[in-house]
């Protein structure tokens, strides 16, 4: 997780309405105003997503809300028609993969591994050696957790 999601409350890290971007900012609607019948001052979390988009976010002044994260057409929407908005999922990908890459042969180039091969399998050994031991913990910390509910 990283340290911006860390920083989030628990609720707004596991919503599926959040979009992050922006620099710092995320759009979320709260869990008591996802329903249009609750929420209607925007409907930019109602949108899909599609990298051949008809929409895109953009800042529009709300006349009761200030500035907000509106949903611009890029081109013309038919009514009836989805309105599709491109997440940004790829570059968020690429550019996670690229941070691990590097992250990655850094390890490899500081710890000493000349061999990239002999570098890749030293590393999935660990990773299965923690993932093991991740899974002998499951029964402590569902414990604990449900000893937190009687605390």
């Amino acid at each position: 997780m990283s340290e911006r999601e860390s920083s989030l409350d628990r609720d707004v890290r596991r919503s599926v309405y959040r979009v992050f971007g922006w620099g710092d900012i995320v759009m979320d609607i709260p869990k008591d105003m996802r329903r249009i019948s609750d929420y209607s001052a925007s409907l930019g979390h109602k949108t899909n997503h599609a990298k051949l988009n008809n929409a895109e976010f953009s800042f529009i002044k709300h006349p009761r809300f200030g500035e907000i994260i509106g949903i611009y057409a890029t081109k013309h929407i038919k009514a009836g028609m989805e309105i599709f908005v491109d997440y940004g999922y790829i570059e968020k990908y690429q550019a996670t993969q690229g941070i691990i890459e590097n992250m990655l042969e850094m390890m490899r180039v500081t710890g000493g591994w000349g061999n990239k091969k002999e570098f890749n399998s030293d590393l999935k050994r660990t990773i299965g050696y923690f993932r093991n031991k991740v899974d002998e913990m499951k029964p402590l910390i569902k414990a604990v957790k449900m000893a937190r509910t009687f605390l």
